[in-house]
């Protein structure tokens, strides 16, 4: 049985592969009242014609804003475009940008409160951004088609495609909420984002008292992939997007992206012919059906509550009222006791065999991550890393996932005389109950995860303990199989999704759940003593897998021009030093050979505000002028000396930083906004003011300062590209290694005196 329950086990996995796989898109032939992602890619084509970056503020994010006005006014839409300063601070940071949004409106029948559809148009210096956002922006467009040639519908429909999203996130979508009167009249926000250039999308992120929202993605999305348990970890890691600013307004709010291809984020590689169709037409299907539900129903006062849920390979969604998980999280470990009860006294299972079954399934946990951070490491030892991503990932993740199963399968051997089948089998599932109470508490839209395994579990097992099936071991066994496949369902399906999201760098959050699964099948290897050769044959050929695989990981190498490394250039010139330096900024893994002779053989760190060396090289400085910070006032106010300055940057920088010593500095005012400084978390001890775009030149600051004694701050602006004499780096970077985020950038720093 235990090589049936492995055969099933794979074809699962090979359904769930299929599963993940975005659905296919539909052409430009389409009919008109269903979403195309042929249609959309038209659009983007046309939008994004120079098919080079767009950020804040650049001539060419104008050429972009251009052309998604002029394809809102051919629909027959009438624009507004909203321009503002606009800042938001992080305690440590305050990020400012000239914004100009771009907003429309749908009438609805009733005029109350309305639903809003965003994405933001600008991208990262390094990037076209075809995925992030352009692809949501020409979603919006042949959404905003559809609705309007179905309507009216009863609620107003706003379109809002924010700007400045990127540089220190949502900038635009403060704007919009500061200062914009549609602002008040928006109850939920549907938002759309990419996090890479494939996969399926996901419904990853909901404002609180979601139970509502849940129930209109489930009830209106036709190939659902969502979870709470993506809502609950999204939560945890602190990340950022327009939503965001929305949910901080009281708006509610779902999040849309797909996340496959995360080598592509930022980079050159997020371009129209890496964008997968088939994310495309998930993402818009999506979108568009949630919108159509909420156009419809009542949105000025929708019911409380929170809900938890999750989808089952795309095909259904199980969720339920949060309350209820808890209640449910005692039942289910209750159910198991009954079961474990009504064995006990049929000897079919004894008490000391309960609890080394539970301990058997907690090593199983147990030696899942420790193998899995084990092997992260020896491979890392030879091949570099850990690193978000692979250009190969197959190797580690057989090895990984065999481990997982290998390390299994010994703890269950071993445990087996004195556990037997039962105790095993309920001892996993006995952990799996526990766990889910848990999370219950701490983590509710997590323990879902583990209730629904555990529910069809505790319901098979019952039906086999309290029935005349118990002397049978056939149905015994396909209880045990059929219990582990409603495991696999859930948390091979996650260990995907979840290597995507972080990837082997952080491989407990793959392994947990390929422990889970492990230790579910551990029953299954009470083998007859006549079956012995099997499970050795078996033995043996998982570990050679593991080494096979593991030998495999070292040897491929980490990086492709597909799946490329990321490593910036810059030229930093420390104007009053008389110093200029080429520097190698490694994102990811160390800079690469090909690049690392053009550098001095010991990494400095001459960036004042990045505590970490670089790779540098001596460099001409460049006859740009530098930067500056013109007082205009200074005066005691309380205490504090409240010195009032402004920017300038004499070459048009494309942004400017201010760095200021943080324990000099209790706030800062900028554009009217006052923002209090915290000390902790300062970057190398500075706070720092970031602008972009044009307006940056000439912007005023105000800086509260507690020293009555000078302050030096520094004082820097940033283009893109490199100046003469980068050719030779620029050409010396292999096909393996691209630009992020903000890419290849001359800097120039002076230092000011207040």
């Amino acid at each position: 049985m235990l090589v049936i329950a492995l055969s099933l086990m794979a074809l699962l996995l090979i359904v769930i592969v299929l599963r993940q796989q975005p659905p296919a898109p539909k052409g430009v032939d389409a009919p008109t009242d269903q979403f195309s992602a042929g249609r959309v890619m038209m659009l983007l084509k046309e939008m994004l014609a120079e098919g080079g970056p767009h950020g804040t503020g650049s001539e060419q994010n104008d050429r972009v804003r251009q052309r998604i006005v002029a394809a809102f006014e051919s629909l027959g839409y009438e624009v507004d475009i909203q321009q503002t300063m606009s800042c938001r601070s992080g305690g440590t940071y305050t990020n400012c940008a000239e914004v100009q949004n771009i907003i429309t409106r749908l009438p609805g029948r009733e005029s109350g409160p309305a639903l809003m559809l965003t994405a933001h148009y600008d991208s990262m210096p390094a990037t076209p951004g075809a995925a992030d956002d352009g692809m949501a922006v020409a979603n919006l467009l042949e959404i905003a088609r559809i609705l309007k040639e179905q309507g009216p519908h009863r609620n107003p429909i706003v379109f809002l495609i924010t700007d400045a999203e990127e540089p220190g996130c949502c900038l635009g979508a403060q704007g919009f909420v500061a200062e914009h009167p549609w602002a008040g009249d928006v109850a939920i926000v549907l938002n759309q984002e990419a996090r890479g250039t494939s996969g399926q999308s996901f419904m990853f992120e909901t404002s609180a008292e979601n139970a509502w929202l849940v129930d209109a993605y489930v009830s209106a999305v036709p190939r659902p992939a969502s979870s709470s348990l993506h809502y609950e970890i999204y939560r945890l890691l602190g990340n950022n997007s327009d939503l965001t600013v929305f949910r901080a307004a009281g708006m509610a709010g779902l999040n849309f992206s797909f996340l496959s291809r995360f080598s592509h984020y930022h980079t050159p590689l997020d371009n129209i012919e890496n964008l997968d169709l088939g994310s495309v037409q998930h993402q818009g299907d999506s979108v568009l059906a949630v919108a159509k539900e909420l156009a419809s129903v009542d949105l000025s006062s929708p019911p409380p509550g929170n809900a938890a849920w999750t989808d089952l390979l795309g095909f259904v969604v199980i969720h339920w009222p949060a309350s209820w998980t808890i209640p449910l999280a005692v039942l289910a470990l209750l159910l198991l006791l009954v079961v474990a009860f009504r064995l006990i006294r049929r000897h079919a299972l004894t008490v000391s065999g309960l609890l080394l079954g539970l301990l058997a399934s907690f090593l199983c946990l147990l030696a899942a991550i420790l193998l899995g951070l084990g092997l992260v490491w020896i491979i890392s030892l030879v091949a570099g890393g850990p690193y978000w991503y692979y250009a190969y990932p197959l190797p580690m993740r057989v090895s990984i996932w065999t481990a997982a199963l290998l390390g299994g399968g010994l703890i269950a051997t071993a445990f087996v005389r004195r556990s037997a089948a039962w105790g095993l089998a309920l001892g996993a599932w006995l952990l799996w109950a526990l766990l889910a109470l848990v999370l219950s508490i701490v983590l509710p839209g997590a323990a879902i995860m583990l209730l629904l395994p555990t529910f069809v579990a505790g319901v098979l097992f019952a039906v086999v303990a309290f029935s005349r099936l118990s002397n049978s071991p056939l149905a015994r066994e396909a209880a045990f199989i059929a219990a582990a496949l409603a495991a696999g369902v859930i948390w091979l399906s996650m260990s995907l999704i979840l290597e995507s999201a972080v990837g082997f760098f952080i491989s407990p959050a793959i392994t947990l759940g390929l422990g889970l699964v492990a230790g579910t099948l551990a029953p299954l290897f009470a083998h007859p003593q006549s079956q012995t050769r099997v499970r050795r044959g078996l033995f043996i050929a998982t570990a050679a897998t593991v080494v096979l695989a593991t030998g495999l990981a070292m040897l491929v190498p980490p990086f492709s021009a597909s799946t490329p490394q990321w490593v910036n250039l810059y030229h930093f010139d420390d104007r009053d030093r008389g110093a200029a330096y080429w520097v190698g900024f490694h994102v990811h893994g160390a800079v690469p050979e090909a690049l690392q002779g053009r550098f001095d053989t010991e990494p400095v760190a001459v960036i004042p505000w990045h505590r970490q060396p670089f790779p540098v090289a001596g460099a001409q400085p460049t006859k740009a002028p530098a930067p500056d910070l013109q007082v205009i006032s200074e005066e005691l106010v309380s205490g504090e000396r409240v010195v009032t300055a402004q920017l300038s940057t004499p070459r048009g920088a494309d942004w400017m930083n201010l760095w200021v010593p943080v324990k000099a500095l209790t706030s800062i005012v900028v554009a009217d906004y006052t923002f209090p400084v915290s000390p902790d978390g300062a970057l190398n001890g500075y706070y720092y003011l970031q602008c972009h775009g044009r307006a940056c030149d000439g912007l005023v600051v105000q800086l509260h300062l507690t020293q009555q004694t000078p302050v030096e701050v520094l004082v820097v602006d940033y283009t893109i590209g490199l100046p003469p004499g980068g050719e030779a780096l620029i050409e010396a970077r292999p096909a393996t290694v691209v630009p992020v985020g903000e890419g290849d950038v001359t800097i120039i720093m002076t230092r000011v005196d207040l």
